[in-house]
C-alpha cells in the first residue's frame, strides 16, 4: 500500500526552500494566507532564521515608532541649523504671478528650500509626511553648444547615471541657445531610527559634492573635443 504523504509535511518542506523575505512577505500579510500556512510560516521563521512574532509585529506597526517624534522636514531644518547652516537657508514658494518668487519667503512648511554647505549650494525637497529626502546639486550649465556636442553630453550623463547611485538630471534651459543645465540628484531615507542622524545626512552631501566634480569633470572634457573627434564618436579612456 503507497503511503499518503501528510499534506501539512510537504508544505512545511516546500516553505523551507523560500528565503527568508519571502517568508517574512508572508507573515506581514496574514489575512491573504490560512491560518495552518501561517503557523507554519511563523515556525519557520523562528526555526531557521531566529525571527520572533515580536520583531514581525514591529514591521507590521513600524508607524509605531515615530509617534512623537519630528516629521522629516522639521527633522532635517533642525539639523541643518545644528551644523551650521542655518543664516543660509532660503525657503522657496514657485509663484508663477509673483515676479518675486525665487526670493526668499516664509516657510509654509511644504516648499522646497537652498542651504549652503561647504561652498556647495544645496536644493532640497522634503516634506513631514514622507520619509524619503531629495537634495540636487547643480553642475555646470553648458551654452552655446552645437548639436553634435549637445547629443554627445546628453550619452555622457546617460553613460554616468550607469555607473554611480546618484542621479544625473539636464534639462535645457532655452532651446534657441542650445543651452544644457545639469544637476545631481540624492534620494534617500531619513528618519529617527537611523543612528547618528548628522554623519549620515554629511555622508550623502559629500557624495552629491564628489559626484558633481565627477560630473563637470566629464562634461567638460566632451565640451572641449573637436567637433572631428564628436563626429567619429571619441569617448576618451
Amino acid at each position: 500500500m503507497i503511503q499518503k504523504k501528510d499534506p501539512n509535511e510537504y508544505w512545511k518542506q516546500y516553505l523551507g526552500k523560500m528565503p527568508k523575505d519571502d517568508l517574512l512577505y508572508v507573515a506581514c500579510n496574514q489575512d491573504d494566507y490560512s491560518p495552518e500556512l501561517y503557523a507554519m510560516v511563523m515556525e519557520l521563521l523562528w526555526e531557521k532564521h531566529g525571527v520572533t512574532r515580536q520583531y514581525v509585529n514591529s514591521i507590521l506597526n513600524v508607524d509605531q515608532y515615530f509617534e512623537g517624534e519630528l516629521g522629516t522636514r522639521d527633522m532635517l531644518l533642525d539639523l541643518i541649523k545644528g551644523m551650521g547652516c542655518g543664516q543660509s537657508i532660503e525657503f522657496l514658494r514657485d509663484d508663477s504671478e509673483d515676479d518675486d518668487w525665487y526670493e526668499e519667503k516664509e516657510d509654509d512648511g511644504v516648499c522646497d528650500f537652498y542651504f549652503t554647505w561647504q561652498n556647495n549650494y544645496y536644493y532640497v525637497n522634503a516634506l513631514n509626511d514622507r520619509s524619503y529626502v531629495y537634495i540636487d546639486l547643480e553642475c555646470e550649465n553648458y551654452y552655446w553648444l552645437n548639436e553634435e556636442k549637445k547629443t554627445r553630453i546628453k550619452e555622457t550623463i546617460n553613460e554616468l547615471n550607469v555607473n554611480y547611485a546618484i542621479t544625473t538630471l539636464y534639462y535645457t534651459t532655452d532651446d534657441s541657445l542650445d543651452n544644457i543645465s545639469v544637476y545631481c540628484r540624492s534620494s534617500f531615507l531619513f528618519v529617527p531610527l537611523i543612528s547618528n542622524l548628522e554623519l549620515y545626512f554629511i555622508s550623502h552631501l559629500k557624495l552629491l559634492s564628489k559626484r558633481k566634480k565627477q560630473i563637470n569633470d566629464a562634461l567638460k572634457e566632451v565640451k572641449e573635443w573637436s567637433d572631428e573627434q564628436i563626429r567619429n564618436g571619441y569617448l576618451g579612456d
